[in-house]
């Protein structure tokens, strides 16, 4: 039950771990059957947001575990629980208790499973609260912090707060290292966002220093490994998640015709020659994820009104990949069963007096037509864009509104007053149904 995605549990699952299998709690399960009742439905309603602030603050600030509602825990039993409280579905119900009584907010997953042929409309709620890079967390109501020891949840001592504390500064000190180690961290360093896959990549323009574009995903705790698979599972399963993504199904994220496999990682490329790609979409262990590409998303034309090349970077092709790759990001960080929070970063490398282009049809002028070389990135050689998210809670309207902000963003850079990738709502796929891996 535990092995796959929160979302695939069904009630044959906790039924079999429950009642089958008689699992008791432990140290990362805990069971609840809430007492609510009419003689004392405030005070019981009370108790239960305290119980359920301590558990997410204890597992959250400990190693993480799993919630499961709607359990008798001494006869180990599915009894279920009303799927309303105060007339509020209970997902929501939970969602607005741990908001107002946990402080930093946790993440964590939950899914509502209705009980089979249940005459009183009962459910059972699963929920998934993962170590936090972020903790401690604190119970508002009584100003504590809590830790789960075996089947207990404990306050925590002094010192146990202090190493909460300096374990979260870890993590970010850890993160910092591994940005600074791939060359994405400092924007004015001469060798921002090169590494030996994107100093192979391939564009023919005729120019020193060759424009390329990184798109990254970055989880919290670079020094913990998050794919569940081994090497040959796991590129099969990328086999089967190379393509629909929205919003161009059709078109790939990846190649994987050619895999290289590290100690650290995958590597699937895209080869041009013995020496150059012209793409790659690297994993790594940790969930690091980095695609690259210079060509598909770079190149020279002649202007329209002179004779000379101009190097353009293509608006539509930047923004429908990176709607794909968070499309992806859903199904990967699910796969790899992280629900912490992740930077999408987008690194623009040698793009100094490039003009951008690839804009929506529906904006065509004649002056964007004909004086287009005068929209250029003036003055930034290199520049990144970050976008935090969790992966799991991206909703379609949640990537279409990343991707607007940024594409507006990259239109600032290159000198436009207005984001020329989206109208009313979507891009111009007749410019990216060229665009594939």
């Amino acid at each position: 039950m535990f092995n796959k995605p929160i979302s695939d549990i069904t009630f044959e699952d906790v039924y079999q771990l429950v009642n089958t299998r008689k699992t008791p709690s432990n140290r990362y399960l805990e069971y609840q059957v809430p007492a609510i009742d009419t003689v004392s439905y405030l005070e019981n309603i009370s108790n239960f947001e305290l119980y359920l602030a301590q558990n997410t603050s204890a597992f959250a600030n400990s190693a993480g575990g799993w919630l499961i509602i709607g359990v008798n825990e001494e006869q180990l039993q599915v009894t279920g629980i009303d799927k309303e409280i105060n007339k509020q579905p209970i997902k929501e119900w939970i969602a607005q208790t741990i908001l107002l009584h946990v402080d930093v907010q946790p993440t964590y997953d939950i899914v509502t499973i209705d009980i089979p042929d249940s005459e009183t409309n009962q459910a059972v709620v699963v929920m998934h609260i993962p170590e936090s890079a972020d903790k401690p967390h604190m119970v508002v109501p009584e100003n504590k912090y809590f830790l789960r020891r075996n089947t207990e949840i404990k306050p925590a001592s002094h010192q146990e707060l202090k190493e909460m504390f300096a374990h979260s500064q870890y993590q970010v000190s850890a993160l910092d290292a591994f940005l600074h180690k791939r060359n994405l961290w400092d924007e004015t360093h001469p060798r921002f966002g090169y590494n030996i896959n994107s100093s192979k990549l391939y564009n023919p323009i005729n120019r020193a220093k060759k424009p390329f574009i990184l798109f990254s995903l970055i989880p919290k705790a670079p020094k913990v490994e998050k794919i569940p698979f081994g090497v040959k599972e796991f590129k099969e399963w990328l086999k089967r998640n190379a393509r629909n993504y929205k919003p161009s199904e059709r078109s790939k994220l990846f190649s994987t015709y050619d895999i290289d496999t590290s100690l650290h990682g995958l590597t699937l490329k895209n080869i041009k020659n013995r020496h150059e790609l012209t793409s790659y979409f690297e994993i790594l262990n940790n969930g690091y994820i980095e695609s690259g590409m210079s060509q598909h998303v770079a190149y020279e034309e002649r202007a329209k009104h002179r004779e000379e090349q101009i190097g353009i970077i293509n608006l539509t092709n930047i923004v429908g990949y990176q709607m794909m790759l968070l499309d992806f990001s859903r199904n990967f960080f699910e796969m790899a069963n992280y629900h912490d929070e992740v930077s999408l970063q987008l690194s623009f490398v040698n793009v100094l007096h490039y003009t951008l282009s690839g804009f929506h049809s529906k904006y065509f002028n004649s002056r964007l037509y004909y004086f287009y070389d005068e929209y250029q990135n003036k003055y930034d050689p290199n520049f990144k864009l970050i976008e935090k998210l969790y992966p799991q809670q991206l909703t379609d309207d949640d990537i279409l509104q990343i991707a607007k902000k940024n594409a507006e963003k990259i239109c600032r850079a290159f000198g436009l007053e207005q984001d020329m990738a989206f109208f009313e709502d979507k891009i111009d796929l007749t410019n990216f149904s060229y665009f594939d891996l």
